[in-house]
């Protein structure tokens, strides 16, 4: 069962959708998302929820990509060819795209985080951090994540994964939530 599981992980991964359009079985979600590419009017925060395989990190890093690119095509798609697309594309993390497990971060990780926030952005157009698993922030973490998202920087975005979907706390209440649904056979 692990195999088959790993081996279906591994297909969705390098078959990822490339494009907001060709998400699947979320249709209210990808037409905000469309919506919200065309006009480049994004929240400084967004949290994703719902249950695992809906879609949430490949939303997340398509919504990184349109923020980071810098050759975007008609209707602000990214184009997936330049350094920023490639590095998300890649899971690489080592231009302005940071991504974060909630899991492991402790108190310490985020005030160091919040200090980085301040840094203006080196190689890409603005600064977007990624927290899977945001629910599973301490709460330490989750206090001072909340005064990183009260005074949120210009430039700087940050979207949320959580599989919580029942969840309402602090954090979400200045977040744009998006819920995921499970995706029928």
């Amino acid at each position: 069962m692990f195999i088959l599981h790993y081996m279906i992980e591994q297909f969705s991964i390098k078959h990822r959708p490339l494009q907001f359009e060709d998400i699947y079985g979320q249709d209210g979600i990808r037409k905000e998302l469309i919506t919200r590419a065309r006009s480049q009017n994004w929240p400084r925060a967004m949290m994703l929820k719902g249950p695992y395989g809906t879609g949430k990190t490949t939303a997340a890093q398509l919504i990184a990509m349109t923020l980071q690119c810098s050759d975007l095509r008609d209707g602000n798609r990214p184009c997936g060819q330049c350094p920023s697309c490639k590095s998300i594309l890649e899971e690489r993390w080592d231009r302005d795209t940071v991504q974060l497990d909630g899991g492991r971060v402790g108190k310490g990780d985020v005030i160091d985080f919040t200090s980085i926030v301040n840094v203006r952005p080196m190689y890409d157009r603005n600064r977007v951090f990624i927290i899977e698993e945001s629910d599973q922030l301490s709460t330490a973490a989750i206090n001072t994540m909340l005064k990183v998202l009260e005074n949120p920087q210009s430039g700087v975005y940050f979207i949320l994964l959580s599989m919580v979907t029942s969840s309402s706390g602090a954090i979400q209440s200045r977040c744009q939530t998006y819920n995921f649904k499970p995706i029928s056979v």
